[in-house]
């Protein structure tokens, strides 16, 4: 067998050092079908309408980089630095509105899913804004967004896509002195592939909710399939996933999300190339080399191996690995360091 690379501790505290990019925030290409304007940033893309004055949708993405961070956030609202001044309203146009029509200032892209990278600020451009009620907003809305952050947190990368629907007429902001519409209710799709590049274990979830949803009502009450989304939004989520693939996806009843994340094995056991993304990319950058990492607790000192094809980890002393090169690519323990 080749001679083995030692990648120590510091190499990773370095890189976990590195400020986090969200990277790519779709998963099968940007929502196809609404006709406004593209805005695409560092932790997510919209596409601004001129007419409603608010976003169609914003696609973005939640994992481990993203969530976890100790910056002092903030909510002081500016106007979109990318978009004309009529493209969207301006944070006069919201005063009084939510003694009038009880709405709160809500996120597309939240807050709370990028507060781990170094452009979280830009979810506060008046682009990333809709007047959403309070009791939405404060409700089942949050811990829906809250439970997107628990898959993450479970070591998933996680795409989301949120959008508005203008299924009848709203009242609009009192305080506004320019056109405007109020959405009427909104939509939201998560996506996670279990194996990364590999669409037949793709994952989703999607969900619809009213401006008059009750601040007590139940998300998972609210789940729908992918394809009521599409119909009732008029866009495609998933442009670029195969047709065959995309149809039957699609079709299926929604499932619980939480249920899902009450039943899958956590990701990271110790670790798991999907939980920590660092060790992920380091793993893929030396394929077939040692990494020595302290693990916590009783699993301190832990050696795994990464084959060739960057989808097998041998535990150090698995007999496979002392036997030739050739059969490195049969693992009796994948993906896991478990004892």
């Amino acid at each position: 067998m080749r001679p083995i690379r030692v990648i120590s501790l510091l190499l990773l505290l370095f890189i976990a050092a590195l400020p986090a990019s969200a990277g790519e925030p779709t998963l099968y290409g940007a929502p196809q079908g609404a006709g406004g304007t593209l805005v695409e940033r560092e932790i997510y893309i919209l596409c601004a309408d001129p007419e409603t004055r608010f976003a169609d949708w914003a696609a973005y993405v939640v994992s481990p980089r993203t969530i976890y961070g100790d910056t002092d956030t903030h909510r002081y609202w500016k106007a979109d630095p990318a978009l004309p001044e009529t493209a969207t309203l301006e944070p006069e146009d919201y005063r009084g509105a939510h003694a009038a029509l009880h709405t709160d200032r809500g996120h597309m892209v939240p807050l709370a899913g990028v507060k781990g990278t170094p452009h979280w600020e830009q979810t506060n451009y008046l682009s990333n804004i809709t007047p959403q009620k309070s009791a939405l907003n404060q409700g089942p809305w949050r811990l829906l967004e809250e439970e997107i952050r628990n898959l993450a947190r479970n070591g998933y990368r996680v795409y989301v896509v949120t959008g508005t629907l203008y299924e009848r007429p709203m009242p609009p902001l009192p305080g506004a002195d320019e056109p405007h519409r109020l959405p009427s209710g909104y939509y939201k799709a998560a996506l996670v592939e279990e194996r990364p590049g590999d669409p037949a274990t793709l994952r989703g979830w999607a969900w619809i909710m009213d401006q008059q949803t009750p601040r007590d009502a139940v998300y998972g009450d609210h789940a729908v399939p992918i394809d009521e989304v599409e119909r009732r939004a008029g866009v495609d989520l998933l442009a670029e996933l195969e047709e065959g693939i995309q149809e039957a996806f699609e079709a299926r009843a929604p499932g619980s999300l939480k249920a899902y994340i009450a039943a899958g094995e956590p990701a990271p056991v110790w670790w798991n190339p999907a939980a920590d993304e660092d060790l992920f990319l380091l793993l893929h950058a030396f394929p077939g080399e040692q990494l020595e990492r302290s693990a916590p607790r009783d699993r301190k000192g832990i050696t795994v191996y990464v084959t060739e094809s960057g989808t097998k980890y041998h535990r150090k002393g698995c007999q496979l690995l002392a036997k030739t090169s050739a059969n490195i690519d049969r693992c009796c323990h994948p993906w896991s360091t478990a004892d």
